[in-house]
């Protein structure tokens, strides 16, 4: 944000580095900012950096010596030294803010990049939308790119209150026509793919907490006051089967538990483990899980998180149970989390998918012309091109520093992750060993499922996989 904000000011009349110094570490965000930061930015801007220099268009700013004062009866339609220097200092003139003026000033002289910037101004980096039109005919609406990148032609969604066929899609234009097939598949947005907060996580947990009361009391609990005590609310009353089934399994975790199912199936041995800490978390510690696990026992294993718990899915007679058993306190341990986060996760994958966001606010990657705007897979290209580049030829470049820590402190939530295995390590583990998926397990075997190629749709599966165990039901 910073290396936008200095471009804007220079496709205007320019600024004092000095001063303009000055001027950012009076805003809050950037009140520790040293200079060597600041010098970098200001070299990356005027030289590409360290290997950007070849290229013009990365080559943004250029030095201008200040105008010289107009003489007697002179106008000067330039700013001038003392101009630049009363709008840049948050001071004003004065003897410190000439003794620190650099002499020069930093600005944009081709109108090429100029306009290019000012085309693609802003911090806000969602999704590309991908407008949705009728073959032959008027424009329905916006959806996300990412949801349309998953149809093939033929899918039929529902969208503007009608059922579409998917035609194709073109230049950022996804052509569909009217279809009586029916459909429950519906645009998705990312801002409905957020994690549960921290707060909202105990609050959920103490609602597990409250039914498991409620459906297994114990001598000492003092809300229980009868059979259906702690459903109280409709939503929890006509979840009142659903719970039955998962205590009559396995078991409700209480508020001091951590439950930990185990299973084997065709698909291979599983373990399902329920921290109820969100999607973020629980990627982080499947990952993290997964990781410890292995070196014990070394094996391919799956990870597959909700906002509820996670999954692990390893190949036939992996020994989940005894691992656990034998090693839960290093799994709960978050002693060089760290390390073992960028020893369990593909970092350097997940950097470069961050990446493309930086790289779009501070101008490397440019979304293109009014009509004429790229999609994100070429977005998403080029923001990775300039991140291998500046991994192996500028590995201290700060854009790089930047991805890594909003993927640890933004996607990983790692400081949320953290705390997580402390409270777990104060937890009584439950580990429980089942004889197939339970209601709380299911949703988990949805994910992993959804994210399979097949030529069955994830309705189909699904209900083939609850007809298979509604079978074995009545056998049992």
């Amino acid at each position: 944000m910073l290396l936008q904000h200095l471009v804007s000011l220079a496709c205007g009349p320019g600024f004092d580095p000095a001063l303009e110094l000055e001027t950012v570490r009076s805003c809050w965000s950037y009140r520790q900012l040293d200079q060597a930061t600041w010098d970098w930015c200001l070299r990356f801007l005027e030289h590409g950096g360290d290997c950007l220099g070849s290229y013009p268009r990365y080559r943004k700013l250029e030095r201008e010596p200040y105008p010289p004062a107009a003489g007697p009866g002179q106008e000067n339609d330039e700013p001038s030294h003392r101009e630049i220097r009363e709008n840049n200092s948050p001071t004003g003139k004065g003897p410190q803010a000439e003794a620190q003026a650099s002499g020069f000033r930093y600005r944009i002289t081709a109108p090429a990049l100029a306009r290019l910037h000012r085309l693609n101004i802003g911090t806000i980096t969602a999704d590309r939308a991908v407008t949705v039109r009728v073959v032959r005919g008027a424009v329905l609406g916006h959806v996300e790119e990412a949801f349309i990148s998953r149809l093939r032609p033929g899918d039929v969604f529902f969208f503007a209150g009608r059922q579409l066929e998917f035609v194709r899609l073109r230049e950022m234009t996804a052509m569909v026509k009217a279809s009586k097939r029916k459909s429950s598949t519906v645009p998705a947005w990312a801002g409905g793919q957020l994690a549960i907060s921290d707060l909202l996580s105990e609050h959920l947990r103490r609602e597990v907490d409250r039914c498991a009361r409620a459906l297994d009391p114990k001598p000492g609990d003092t809300e229980v006051s009868g059979p259906r005590a702690g459903l109280d609310s409709p939503e929890l009353r006509a979840l009142e089967p659903l719970l039955r089934r998962q205590a009559d399994l396995s078991c409700l975790p209480r508020l001091h538990q951590l439950l930990i199912e185990t299973c084997r199936s065709r698909e291979g041995s599983h373990l399902y483990a329920y921290p109820f800490e969100g999607r973020f978390v629980h990627e982080g510690l499947g990952f993290l899980w997964a990781w410890r696990l292995a070196r014990h026992r070394a094996g391919t294993i799956t990870v597959s998180v909700n906002d509820y718990g996670f999954e692990l899915l390893a190949p036939k007679g992996y020994p989940f149970a005894a691992l656990v058993a034998e090693h839960s306190a290093e799994l709960l341990s978050d002693a060089e989390l760290e390390a073992d986060l960028q020893q369990a996760i593909n970092l350097s994958e997940l950097c470069r998918r961050r990446f493309r966001a930086i790289a779009q606010v501070s101008g490397l990657v440019l979304n293109g012309y009014p009509g004429q705007a790229h999609s994100g897979s070429q977005l998403q290209i080029s923001a990775a091109l300039l991140y291998d580049v500046f991994l192996k030829h500028e590995p201290a470049n700060l854009l790089l520093a930047q991805a890594r820590r909003e993927v640890l402190e933004e996607q990983l939530e790692q400081h949320r992750l953290r705390s997580a295995l402390r409270r777990l390590q104060q937890s009584e583990l439950l580990l429980q060993p089942t004889a197939r998926p339970g209601p709380l397990a299911f949703p988990l075997l949805a994910e992993r499922l959804n994210s399979r190629l097949s030529n069955e749709s994830l309705l189909e599966r699904l209900a083939r996989l609850r007809a298979e165990a509604e079978r074995i039901e009545g056998r049992d």
